[in-house]
Order: C-alpha cells, then structure tokens, then sequence
C-alpha cells in the first residue's frame, strides 16, 4: 500500500479521519450536560491520556494540517466540556 499524499487511498483517509472528528465536535459541541461515560471522564483525567492525545495531534500535523487542526478543535471541546461536566 503506497501512501502518497496524492494517492486516491490517502485522500479517501483524510476525508474518513476528517468525517469522524467532525461528527465527535459537532456531537459533543451541541448537546449540554450529555453525560460521558465515567471510564472516559477518569481516563481523561490521567497526566499521561492527555499527553498521548497531544502526541496523537502533533503526529497528525505531519500527516494532514487540515485533519490536525479539526482534532484540534474535538480535543478542545472534549477537554472544556469534561472540566465542565465534572466541577
């Protein structure tokens, strides 16, 4: 599998990896006091969850900047909703 970064397959992931961070947002950005699961909201609290997610986005960045910057935009809304939901 060749994963040129103008191959059909590697737009095809783009668009799926871009789908699905966009559906996360949009969910989560739209619906108040949704309640998350608790193992969720105990995992995010862990040091090391939050770091592999941010090591998560700067691979991401050298992947595809668009899909970088909407997981971005799903890890921001994921963390201030938690905080949120959980004071």
């Amino acid at each position: 599998m060749d994963l040129d970064p103008h191959s059909e397959l590697d737009r095809y992931l783009r668009l799926g990896v871009l789908f699905i961070f966009f559906i996360w947002t949009v969910t989560v950005s739209t619906r108040m006091e949704t309640p998350y699961p608790e193992v969720l909201v105990e995992l995010y609290a862990l040091p090391a969850t939050r770091l592999l997610l941010l090591g998560l986005l700067i691979a991401l960045s050298f992947w595809c900047p668009t899909v970088t910057v909407v997981a971005a935009l799903a890890y921001i809304c994921l963390g201030a909703d938690v905080i949120f939901l959980t004071k």
